[in-house]
């Protein structure tokens, strides 16, 4: 647990001083006295989508070598020293001195913390398989290699481009060596609990909604601490900041709000949808609903050079984001079958028939297994893929999760919305349950498995909760019926929390390789390309480079024996235009 603590305070100390830097550059933050704990949450997420910025950039041409670590933190230095003065000079403030609140604060984000690190603290792995499958390999390949043109023919899941996987392979590198699974998750879900906690705290009584959504949404924050195992999986970080972005969203519904703060929250919004986004775009249609309400708001700021450096990282992180897609796999909105480039290492649109038989991948066929696996998980769900549009599967998907909360929170939100919508409620908070509502219906439509909308259905609950309980007359009630509420989510999810199996308090565990095989490809290049192949299994694990569960003889290196320079999958003459 100690080694846990370490690297989250790293991680911690230099996201922090780089995003206090930009944040104080950025929106001129000159008053320490002014100094407040919004002030701290954003400069450790403007850190992380600066670093990540930069970091998606430099990846394109470079492999992350363990010395971005090390630039990263000598670059955070004179911010830390710039944030540890302001925080010296708040925390001697007399009135801050005298609120006990700062007591709750400190107690409850001290839980977390040992709460978080006893679920990574060990030497044991979860067995997570899509980590095993490939995040792992992804990770290193993020290390060794920059980006890698056509890296998607060689497995299909190698093309999926995450801010989070990139950051872990930041991460990987010196002490923390194949530790990233175990050093990553926790400080992300750390970090969102204390932001919750804070502004459940600080948000003046005027914002109810706003303490109100906070207390409701714990529940899931506590979840999120609770449930910190080895493994990285990027569904809930890409949760986190959508919902850190509607909390902005929220706070700019204050009408007392400082130009300097309202300018603040508008672009750290901004930057948390790009986040969100680079991370795993499941939830594209909020983000397109935020950022273009963020974009009009900030247009009528009266700095028009601040609106434009203000948009900077956003659109550095989505245009990162693009851009390599199109070169992993040759599709801009890879995994979805949209924006083929014509490109020579292009995932084929269309199965192609290969030399030995059989068909390669294509991108309208892994697009309907996605769906099917989503709609209806199993041994057969390749079968399911192939068969009709019209295949009944939202009677067995609802025999399936129909005692799951998420559709327990969708059934109580449905009954806040019901009696919330009697009275005028916030302008903000209903176009924010408007937006969660229109991307709950895309979820379903398009790849209904819970483990992705997971998040949604608790900024639903939440939203439509604050959205009933701030119309209550009582102010004392409505936040003692949203603790009421918090308290039963929390015992409804205490089932579900993870207990690993030996808690160490220095040793972690390390990624693994599976055993392995050589396999020599026959598709006529010299030298040979030559594959690393798990036996028995398709995950490879940490295994050496290049690795991939499925060989096809039809797979290519654009420069024979050098596959850096990437992969393509060759066409039988008879399919050639």
């Amino acid at each position: 647990m100690v080694s846990i603590l370490l690297a989250w305070s790293v991680q911690f100390v230099v996201l922090s001083g780089i995003g206090w830097l930009v944040y104080t550059r950025l929106f001129r933050v000159q008053s320490r006295s002014g100094l407040n704990g919004a002030d701290i949450f954003r400069s450790f997420w403007i850190g992380f989508g600066t670093l990540m910025a930069v970091a998606q950039l430099y990846s394109l041409c470079l492999p992350l070598k363990g010395g971005g670590l090390m630039l990263a933190g000598a670059f955070a230095l004179p911010g830390l020293w710039s944030l540890a003065k302001a925080l010296h000079e708040s925390w001697n403030n007399p009135c801050v001195v005298s609120d006990r609140r700062r007591y709750i604060f400190w107690g409850l984000l001290l839980i977390g913390l040992l709460w978080g690190a006893r679920g990574v603290g060990t030497t044991e792995w979860s067995g997570a398989y899509d980590s095993d499958l490939y995040h792992f390999t992804s990770v290193r390949w993020a290390k060794e290699y920059p980006a890698v043109p056509g890296l998607a023919n060689l497995h299909m899941p190698l093309g999926l481009s995450s801010l989070y996987l990139l950051y872990a392979a930041i991460m990987d590198h010196g002490l923390w060596y194949r530790q990233s699974a175990w050093i990553v998750p926790g400080i992300f879900s750390v970090m969102f609990f204390a932001q919750l906690v804070w502004t459940w705290l600080y948000a003046p009584t005027t914002a109810r909604h706003l303490k109100l959504f906070c207390l409701l949404l714990l529940a899931y924050a506590a979840l999120l601490v609770s449930d910190n195992v080895p493994n990285l999986y990027y569904d809930r970080p890409a949760v986190i900041a959508m919902g850190l972005a509607i909390l902005e969203f929220l706070q700019l519904s204050q009408p007392e709000q400082a130009t300097r703060d309202r300018r603040a929250g508008i672009f750290t919004m901004l930057l948390l949808v790009a986040i969100s986004i680079a991370i795993k775009p499941v939830g594209w249609v909020l983000a397109l609903l935020l950022g273009a309400w963020g974009l009009v708001m900030a247009r009528r700021l009266p700095s028009r050079c601040a609106w434009l450096v203000g948009i900077a990282l956003p659109l550095m992180l989505a245009g990162g984001l693009l851009i390599r897609n199109a070169i992993l796999s040759g599709w801009l909105l890879y995994p979805a079958p949209y924006g083929q480039l014509p490109v020579a290492w292009a995932v084929p649109a269309n199965p192609v028939p290969l030399p030995g038989g059989g068909l390669s991948y294509s991108m309208r066929n892994q697009s309907a297994l996605m769906r099917a696996w989503a709609r209806q998980p199993g041994p057969d769900y390749e079968k399911r893929a192939a068969q009709d549009k019209s295949f009944p599967w939202l009677q067995p998907w609802w025999q399936r999760n129909r005692h799951a909360i998420e559709l327990k929170l969708l059934g109580a939100g449905l009954l806040f919305l019901l009696f919330g919508c009697c009275r005028r409620p916030d302008g903000h908070l209903f176009f924010a349950v408007l937006a969660v509502s229109a991307t709950l219906l895309a979820w379903f439509v398009l790849a209904p498995d819970l483990r992705f909308g997971e998040g949604y259905f608790w900024l639903w609950f939440a939203l439509t909760g604050a959205m009933c309980l701030s119309s209550m007359v009582s102010w004392r009630y409505s936040m003692l019926s949203a603790g009421l509420w918090a308290v039963l989510l929390l015992m409804a999810t205490f089932p579900g929390w993870s207990w690993p199996p030996k808690i160490t308090i220095w040793h972690l565990g390390h990624a693994l390789v599976s055993n392995l095989r050589n396999v020599q490809l026959d598709n006529g290049q010299q030298p040979p390309l030559v594959v690393w192949v798990p036996e028995g299994d398709d995950r490879c694990g940490d295994a050496p480079l290049p690795c991939t569960p499925f060989p096809q003889d039809a797979l290519c290196c654009r420069t024979p024996g050098n596959i850096r320079n990437g992969f393509y999958l060759a066409k039988p003459a008879a399919t050639r235009p």
